[in-house]
């Protein structure tokens, strides 16, 4: 991603605006002339976009260092260092009270540790990777990159941006400078002796530098007066090396050059900025480096996968054998100094199960493949592996391990890949197999000019495959010719013949068989079979759902079954104590007549007492009078003891009647809460069954 960054104030105007150039972020330094509402805007420079564009927006106060000096530091122990930057925390201003977008520039000194710094290829460009580099964390802003020397730095000479004189400096040398304001041109000046050799380095957009130096390398000439004048032996302006091309570039606007002294003298290098007369600010900064040559070489893995048809550009993909199949990575080789040797690279901390050839980048060449292959009985894994490239033999021989690039973001409207480094090369062997590979018979390890060799090659076929096989050989030096063959359908064995023309080179190679078919292929077969069991998983959870439906439904229909019975038995209830109730009314009514009967039973009786009182007093005229009296007092006895019965056995009925009301109310106000409850529990099945219909 391209980032534009835009700030726009409260009343809808632009305020400030920034975009990423070269490895650099956008950064927006601002200070709000008003307590209000403001709008950033973030999008790609050329509006591209997709789930790969994401980026992060950080708002905060802190520092923003706009240049370390000096770049590059001694590899062992602390060391000083000044940095120049916005907002440092107790920053003093620097001379000539120097702005920035605005803003004073502070510097500080400040010490960094070895602790402090971060050696992780991780956030770094594919320009990164012959660089002795590093993340410096020292200060809570942004990260600096800064690199490592044995020699001790010299800094800009103060005055060098004007038209004093050169800077002097001794050789070997490591300058930090920048080109500080528009037309800054900073020259350097030193003596060199007839055929010496010499590397001048220019590192700026390796470290994040806005800057993009041109530089101009000159021998001084002085005539019998004491006349100078120049003669130009070299003008650069970018860097060359870029070993992966299209595939993963790795260019930099970084310039360098190797002089061959021509003869003794006093020879100078002009550096200036190729944008420099519209900029010119402490940003642009970099590091020149003159120094004897060191031939050496770093290597790179890229971590990709070709296209499905061969045609496009490779792309960034995780190293996945299936199970006897083979994967092909390429290695490049950055050549440094002169370096021209071969190298030899080897796997090193391979997994159970997989192995791996050495391979050969030949003398002069930049690249060749290294070749993983699985075993048969591979089991499936992830593990991290490392490669390894070794030059030269004995006590001069060199040995480096091979870093691992992956792409950014691909080309798109016009912009280059992008690249970056990762911290691992990790290897995966799958579940399934290859269905067919390819196998060579033994092959002399040294072959001579105008010799054929002829080579047994097996195919071993897999999971049923009976198809053509075209073969063809890949990596092959000039002058030799290697014929295509190919495999017909369920041959397994052939020969492959290979010819080195008298004018073959002299040189190791790896040469790679590639094998080409149409397979029939199903992707992640086993995510059908998952698929499959989950299938089935649902069809026995919507079994059982439905059982539990039916179920549900079978409560719900006992429950209104139920309720239906208790409403009966309630209104039977109901009627009952009804009944009782209209019994114990009659009841009462006739027990209150017989009292009624009673009470003047007993006022008769009381009147035939008081008769026969009488007569027996001697009041009655006759003993008839008295008979009658006897009589009367006699009946009026019986009457009041039948009274008496029947009120008694109407006292019994009516509180067995009163017993009954109150056992049958007992008994409805029962029956009531059971019909509440198993209502309440009718609403519950019935709002289960809804559910498990859902």
């Amino acid at each position: 991603m391209q980032p534009l960054v835009q700030l726009f104030g409260p009343h809808g105007h632009r305020l400030a605006e920034s975009r990423r150039m070269f490895g650099r972020d956008a950064i927006i330094v601002h200070t709000a002339a008003e307590a209000a509402d403001y709008l950033i805007r973030v999008q790609d420079l050329v509006y591209a976009g997709s789930g790969d564009y994401v980026y992060r927006l950080v708002v905060d106060t802190r520092p923003v260092v706009d240049q370390v000096v000096p770049l590059v530091i001694s590899p062992d122990g602390s060391t000083p260092v000044t940095v120049i930057g916005r907002n440092l925390p107790d920053g003093q201003p620097v001379a000539d009270a120097e702005v920035l977008d605005g803003f004073p520039l502070q510097s500080r000194q400040y010490t960094v540790e070895p602790s402090q710094r971060l050696t992780s290829a991780v956030g770094s460009t594919t320009t990164a990777i012959n660089d002795n580099t590093f993340w410096w964390n020292g200060i809570d802003g942004n990260l600096i990159r800064m690199g490592t020397s044995t020699l001790t730095p010299l800094e800009e000479a103060p005055d060098l941006a004007t038209d004093e004189p050169d800077q002097i400096v001794p050789v070997p040398v490591e300058i930090s400078a920048a080109f500080t304001q528009q037309a800054d041109q900073d020259t350097f000046r030193f003596t060199a002796a007839k055929d010496q050799a010499w590397i001048v380095d220019v590192s700026s957009g390796r470290f994040g530098s806005l800057a993009d130096p041109v530089l101009i390398v000159e021998q001084v000439l002085t005539d019998a007066n004491g006349v100078e004048s120049f003669k130009r032996l070299a003008s650069e302006d970018d860097g060359r090396d870029n070993p992966g091309g299209a595939n993963l570039p790795t260019y930099s606007d970084d310039p360098s050059f190797r002089l061959q002294v021509p003869e003794d003298g006093t020879y100078r290098i002009r550096l200036r900025d190729r944008y420099t007369e519209s900029r010119g600010d402490r940003r642009l900064n970099y590091h020149v480096s003159i120094r004897a040559p060191e031939p050496d070489f770093s290597l790179v893995l890229f971590d990709a996968f070709p296209s499905a048809d061969g045609k496009a550009p490779p792309s960034t993909g995780a190293v996945s054998l299936r199970k006897g199949g083979s994967y092909e990575m390429m290695v490049y080789a950055w050549r440094k100094d002169g370096h021209n040797d071969a190298i030899t690279l080897t796997a090193e901390n391979l997994p159970a199960g997989i192995t791996c050839s050495p391979a050969v980048i030949a003398a002069g060449q930049s690249s060749a493949m290294l070749v993983l292959t699985a075993t048969d009985d591979a089991s499936e894994l992830a593990a991290p592996v490392r490669i390894t490239g070794v030059s030269g033999a004995g006590e001069t021989a060199k040995q480096h391990a091979a870093q691992v690039a992956t792409l950014a973001h691909d080309a798109l409207n016009g912009l280059p890949r992008t690249g970056r480094l990762s911290e691992t090369l990790i290897v995966g062997i799958m579940k399934d197999e290859q269905p067919f590979s390819l196998e060579m018979g033994s092959i002399p390890q040294n072959l001579s000019q105008d010799q054929q060799v002829l080579i047994p090659v097996t195919l071993r076929r897999r999971a049923g495959f009976e198809g053509k096989v075209d073969v063809s050989f890949v990596g092959l030096p000039g002058n030799i010719d290697a014929p295509n063959f190919a495999f017909e359908p369920n041959a397994t064995q052939t020969t492959a013949r290979i010819f080195l023309k008298e004018n073959a080179g002299v040189t190791a190679s790896t040469v790679t068989l590639y094998g080409t078919s149409q397979v029939p292929y199903r992707r992640n077969p086993w995510a059908a079979e998952r698929a499959a069991a989950k299938v089935k998983e649902a069809e026995m959870q919507v079994t059982a759902a439905t059982e539990g439906v039916q179920g549900a439904e079978k409560a719900v229909a006992e429950s209104e079954k139920m309720v239906t019975e208790m409403a009966a038995q309630v209104t039977a209830l109901t009627q009952q104590v009804t009944d009782a109730e209209t019994r114990r009314n009659q009841s009462r009514e006739a027990s209150a007549k017989l009292l009624g009967e009673y009470d003047t039973a007993v006022g008769q009786l009381n009147q035939a007492r008081e008769t026969l009182a009488k007569a027996q007093a001697g009041e009655a005229k006759s003993a008839d009078e008295t008979a009658q009296a006897v009589a009367a007092l006699q009946q009026a006895a019986g009457t009041v003891e039948q009274l008496a019965v029947s009120v008694t056995k109407l006292t019994e009925q009516e509180q067995t009647l009163a017993k009954a009301v109150n056992d049958a109310n007992a008994m409805v106000k029962q029956k009531l809460e059971e019909k509440v409850a198993t209502e309440k529990r009718l609403e519950a099945q019935k709002a289960a069954v809804t559910t498990a219909q859902a």
